[in-house]
């Protein structure tokens, strides 16, 4: 019976820390964590631990602050009622499409301990140019090879990249990066000039133009890419999709932040 008592006043503690986090819509630390609730240290420490481990909560590597975690977005997409990134997104997205004529693709990381790396797909909008390549909506793929995944994984920790690389980096075609000193060089470029390309480094044939999206903290939480073959997203057409991309991902932060 303690046990079980145990167990409930430590889910409350980890909800309270959700809660609090929420409220004030900032990063927190430890020490104002526990001051603002009325606990030890350590109760905080242990809970924030684990729900760093499950995703709820994520630190900032350069404050080592503490935000909310990718997994509560991925739950909150499944209530409905609410309004959901994809929405947020969309007029930018099927905009981009128009303007690009090439399929765009709304993705975010897949918060799993045991499995990182991967980004999954959580918007799509199609043109008339249907492209088969491209992965379906809920589907996800290794970001260390798609312009999606590159987009978010330039703002990951150093040890988040580490850990990708421990399952070892597969190759998909001769482009694929499986080095993961050349995959940082890469990353930090992307992070540099703000878009990340897959060169046919899934699929041959196949060229993607991604870009972060931000929150109000300047936190990255999803991506947008173009997608076409290398018969119609040719060089000449380069500086123009990049270009608008960009300007698609800058304004989904803007209405995120609003």
């Amino acid at each position: 019976m303690a046990n079980n008592r145990y167990a409930v006043s430590s889910i409350d503690r980890a909800l309270d820390i959700l809660l609090l986090i929420f409220r004030e819509r900032r990063e927190m630390g430890i020490t104002e964590i526990a001051a603002d609730l009325g606990i030890y240290k350590s109760t905080v420490h242990r809970a924030l631990g684990t729900l760093q481990e499950r995703g709820f909560i994520e630190q900032n590597p350069v404050t080592n602050k503490y935000w909310l975690g990718i997994k509560l977005f991925t739950l909150g997409m499944l209530y409905r009622d609410k309004m959901k990134i994809q929405e947020l997104a969309r007029p930018f997205t099927e905009k981009l499409a128009e303007q690009c004529r090439e399929v765009v693709h709304l993705g975010i990381l897949e918060s799993d301990e045991h499995e990182p790396g991967r980004v999954v797909v959580i918007d799509k909008v199609e043109t008339q140019k249907v492209l088969k390549l491209t992965p379906a909506i809920g589907t996800g793929t290794k970001a260390y090879c798609s312009a999606l995944g590159k987009a978010l994984l330039a703002y990951q920790p150093d040890e988040y990249l580490q850990r990708i690389a421990q399952n070892n980096l597969e190759r998909y075609t001769p482009n694929t990066i499986t080095d993961v000193q050349e995959l940082k060089r890469e990353l930090c470029q992307i992070k540099e000039q703000g878009y990340s390309i897959d060169r046919e480094e899934i699929e041959l044939g196949l060229i993607c133009i991604g870009a972060p999206i931000f929150t109000v903290q300047n936190r990255v939480i999803a991506a947008i890419s173009v997608s076409g073959p290398t018969t119609r997203l040719t060089p000449d057409r380069m500086p123009e999709i990049i270009a608008a991309v960009k300007e698609a991902a800058a304004r989904i932060s803007e209405r995120i932040g609003d």
